[in-house]
């Protein structure tokens, strides 16, 4: 550690120079190295991470005439940014995340926007656990040519626990069939043991089209397994 000390040229510095940085103490002004940081995320961090890179590269790829697409299909889908209902999303910004949500259930990029209205999004009606099987009912047909969904779960929680998003991990379902998908290990190869009846879980369901780049609001909640 360097103890400075300025001249009249130099009456204050701040912030960082490589891999050092300017540091104020009770004791005078200081030069030391930057903490370095060995965390470099979990496994479905670093996954979500080449994901994302994924669609970076991909949407380079593309030609100006396609981009410009993407930016004139805000207009026709209004879709906004998540902080302000009032301010729409670019086309690149729909395009990463959108792509990021089909590279996630294993489906190929959707490098050109397709003109389709909103579909009726359904909803979540129960979380289920029968005989080794376990299973979400919703309200409404899951038609897998047309809608697919990105589902989050969490381990069990308290009674007394408000929703939070914390903790929440990508689940895969095992299939899914008119109202239902089921999860059955999907959610035990995550948190590496099954919910049970009565076990109190958060839920996120965001719901998306596999034909367009439209996306439903996210769906969140708290919900208690059933039989």
């Amino acid at each position: 550690m360097a103890r400075i000390k300025y001249a009249g040229i130099i009456s204050e510095a701040s912030g960082s120079v490589g891999s050092a940085t300017f540091q104020k103490s009770l004791y005078g002004n200081t030069l030391r190295s930057k903490p370095v940081s060995h965390k470099s995320g979990t496994a479905s961090q670093l996954y979500c991470r080449a994901l994302m890179m994924q669609c970076q590269y991909e949407w380079r790829a593309l030609d100006s005439a396609t981009r410009i697409q993407w930016d004139q299909f805000i207009a026709f889908s209004g879709q906004h940014i998540k902080a302000d209902r009032g301010v729409l999303m670019s086309g690149h910004s729909l395009f990463l995340k959108y792509n990021f949500l089909r590279l996630l259930q294993r489906l190929a990029i959707l490098t050109t926007p397709i003109y389709l209205s909103a579909p009726a999004w359904p909803s979540l009606t129960t979380i289920s656990y029968n005989g080794g099987a376990s299973w979400m009912l919703f309200n409404a047909n899951l038609d897998t040519l047309q809608v697919y969904c990105t589902l989050k779960l969490s381990y069990k929680r308290l009674p007394s626990q408000a929703y939070s998003a914390q903790g929440l991990r990508y689940i895969y379902p095992s299939s899914i069939t008119g109202y239902y998908i089921w999860l059955n290990g999907g959610y035990s190869s995550v948190f590496g043991a099954q919910f049970a009846v009565n076990d109190i879980l958060h839920y996120q369901i965001q719901f998306w089209s596999r034909i367009a780049p439209i996306l439903s609001s996210i769906q969140t909640g708290i919900i208690t397994i059933s039989v």
